[in-house]
This record gives structure tokens, sequence and C-alpha cells, in this order.
């Protein structure tokens, strides 16, 4: 045989295993995540750049990942005030003062950081991985419990991460990743838990949902809603929230379950609620959003359309953002729910900064929007994949693949995360937890057992 004859039997069999290696999807890894990796140049176009990306493992060949929850610790509690002294006293006090400075810049001790952003990603067999946010350094890495069963969506509170894994409720340390208990539940939940202070909040089916207390499981209680619960419970400072199908927004107590009322919506909830402060952002299948007030079930306002809502609520300090199914974002007013804008060809935000919004288009490329008018100020160039994290705390837009790649993107002149939100106190700078006004403390009561 020829030269060109052996050439070209050897182009043939390269393309025929680039066609098998694309039906079959045995690819390789640089190869799936061509369109996945935003290059530095593409996105400094746009004034964005490429923190970090990285690959993480799963419980196996036939896993992928499921999910990242995004973690951000709470507030440090501000200084209290200094009483007034007298004259003599402010002068002994500045001289301590300055005292203290200079021993303090000869020793140069190193200042006590915060607590670091956290990414938590899951996959469906129970592999769970602690990220930090900002730098995609790995923390540590565990597996759950038996790769068989499934692992729904982590709750995660400042020492606490809850999961089930098929009918296991598993406590976690944040920090190390240890196992605190395991605790078997008699009933199947199809959505994943919720915590706040030291409750750990179950849903499972026929509309039950059990509350386990982290430092004592023995303790707990339940409450039975009027149908089945399809998403994530929601927590507030105070109270807690969940969801029927029926479209009834019950509001309960931690340390009893009972709930004082109950809103209900007429259309079943698709999405995990938003919570900002003491409102709850309730999107609905008919189209309607509500803000209730989960102090006493007032109902703030409603926004009405005639699209089915499946995303989640995206609300900042000013504003609420809303997705509908057939592609158009409205920006309301957070307090008042009146319409700022309207933008189209939108499927989903990602994360929403101080002067835009970043979203994902009808073609699968990212979108960005301009924050005050809603006119679209460019379209990138990129496929982020098909694992995005509709991020309701920071401006940082987390994306990737179910095969375990992950890729952060900020803003250039945003080096610091701008916090929308942050996490509810686990307990007051006293050190007693917060209750709520008006209210006397009841002392959970023997449950059910599950």
């Amino acid at each position: 045989m020829s030269w060109f004859g052996r050439s070209a039997g050897w182009v043939l069999v390269v393309v025929a295993i680039s066609g098998l290696e694309s039906r079959f999807g045995l690819a390789p890894a640089w190869a799936q995540h061509t369109h996945q990796v935003l290059s530095q140049r593409e996105a400094a176009q746009y004034g964005l750049y490429r923190a970090w990306y990285g690959h993480f493992s799963r419980a196996g060949q036939h896993d992928q990942i499921a999910g990242v929850v995004l973690y951000v610790p709470p507030a440090p509690a501000p200084d209290s005030q200094p009483e007034p002294q007298a004259e003599g006293e402010q002068q002994q006090d500045a001289q301590a003062a300055n005292a203290a400075e200079k021993n303090a810049a000869k020793s140069k001790a190193p200042a006590t950081s915060r607590p670091p952003l956290m990414l938590y990603v899951y996959t469906k067999h129970g592999r769970l991985h602690a990220v930090e946010a900002e730098t995609g350094r790995l923390h540590w890495s565990l597996q759950v419990g038996d790769r068989r069963f499934r692992c729904e969506t982590p709750a995660v509170s400042g020492r606490w991460i809850a999961v089930i894994h098929g009918l296991q409720l598993i406590l976690f340390d944040r920090e190390t990743g240890e196992r605190k208990w395991k605790r078997k539940l008699q009933h199947t939940s199809a959505v994943g838990p919720a915590i706040a202070r030291d409750w750990i909040l179950v849903p499972s089916l026929g509309g039950r949902i059990t509350g386990f207390h982290a430092e004592d499981p023995s303790r707990r209680w339940y409450a039975v809603a009027d149908s089945q619960i399809f998403t994530p419970p929601a927590a507030t400072s105070n109270r807690f929230v969940w969801c029927t199908i029926r479209g009834n927004v019950y509001v309960g107590r931690y340390e009893s379950g009972k709930f004082p009322f109950m809103v209900p919506t007429q259309a079943f909830v698709a999405a995990r609620p938003t919570v900002w402060g003491s409102t709850v952002y309730v999107p609905t299948q008919g189209g309607f959003v509500y803000a209730i007030d989960t102090r006493n079930g007032v109902l703030q306002w409603r926004h009405t359309s005639a699209d089915p809502i499946y995303e989640p609520v995206v609300a900042t300090g000013d504003s609420v953002f809303v997705v509908h199914l057939l592609g158009a974002c409205h920006c309301l007013e957070r307090l008042t729910g009146r319409p700022r804008w309207s933008a189209t060809g939108i499927k989903k935000i990602l994360a929403v900064s101080r002067r835009r919004v970043y979203a994902l288009g009808r073609e699968g490329k990212v979108v960005v929007l301009d924050r005050n008018s809603g006119a679209r100020v460019g379209t990138l160039p990129w496929y982020p994949g098909d694992l995005l994290l509709t991020n309701l705390q920071t401006d940082r837009i987390y994306v990737g693949t179910r095969d375990g790649f992950l890729l952060c993107v900020r803003e250039l002149e945003q080096e610091a995360p701008l916090i929308h939100r942050r996490a509810t106190p686990q307990k007051s700078p006293s050190g007693s937890t917060p209750s709520d006004t008006g209210e006397k403390k009841e002392e959970p009561k023997d449950a059910f057992d599950f």
C-alpha cells in the first residue's frame, strides 16, 4: 500500500473514533469543556475575570454532580459603643491605646480573618466536596453513605451540614466534615432539608415535616400539611416556611413546628421561596409572585403575569428579579412590587452585581443586562454548561458541567464579593438564641416516631 493510502486509512480511523466518542459520550475532558472554559481575553472584553476552575470527583462512572450550595457566613456583630468618660479618663485611655498599638506593631500579630465563603458540591450518589468559593481550594471531601442511594440537596448552617441520603438523615460538622450523628427516616423525602438555629427540618411524602434538634436528635416534633411537599423549606430569622403542591404557604415555629397561619396561593409552587429578612417571595405555576410577611402573614404585594414561574425569585437590596417560563425577565421594586423594566430571551438568572445582571439566554449563552434599565449590554461567546447556580447571595457566577467541572467568574473591579444577604446568625452576641417578639417559649413536645 502506498504512503497516501496508509495516511488516508489513518484519517478514516481517527474520524470513526471521533464519531464514536461524540455518539457515546467518550470524548476526553478537555474536549467536553472547550465551550465551558471562558478565556481571560474574552472575559476582559466584558469587564469580567475568570477567578478559578477545577474538576471534582464523583462517586462512580455513572454518578454526576447534582448541584451546588453556596454558604455565606453571617456578618460579625457590631462593636458596642463606649460609654462617655471624663476628660482625664479619656487621656489615659488614649495613652493606653497608643501603647497597645506600638506593642501590636512590634509583635506583628496576624489579624483574625473572617470565615470564607464556601461552596458545597454534591453528587446524586452521595459524594460531597467543601470548596472555598473565592479560590476553588478544596477543604475536604467525603462519601456520605451507600453509593446506591440518592442524595438530596444538603442544608448548611454555621456549624452543621444536614444531608438526606436514601432513608438516612446525616449531620456533619461544616468545617471538618466529621459526622455528628445519623438518623433513620421511615418516610421518603423528595427534597432536601432545611436547617436554622439548632433545628433540622425534614419534609417527607404525605405532607409531613419533622423537626430534629441538632444537639439531641431525640428531641423532635412533627407537623402535617394538606398535600405533598416538592420544594425544600426556607428559613427566616424567626420562622420557617414550606409550600405544598396545592399552593398553600405554611409559616411555622422552630421549637414546636406549630404554624400560626397559612397563606393560600391556589397554584403549585415549583421553586423554593426566597427569604429577605422577614419577607418571603413565593413564585407559583400560575404566574404570580407573592411577597408575604412571615411575622403576621400579611400579603405585602403580588405580581401577576400570564406565564408560569419555575425559577426562584432573585432579591437584592432594592430590586426583585422574576423569570417566567417563556423567557421574560421582570425587575420589580422589592418593597412595593412595582415594575421597573422587562427583558426578553432570558431563561435563568445567574448573578446580579451593582450595575449588571448576568443571565442565561435562550441560545444557551451568557447575556449581560444593565441593572437599572434592563438594556442588553452584550452576549458572551460562552456556553457555561448544564450545571447552573442561581446565586441569590453574592455577585459571583458559578457554572459547570454534570461530570464534575466547575468555574467561577467575577467582575474585574470587584475583588471582594458583593454580598446581597448573609446567613442568619445562630445566636445573638450575648450568647442567647433570639426569639420571636411577643411569643412565649414552649418546650418541644414528644412527637410520633416516624
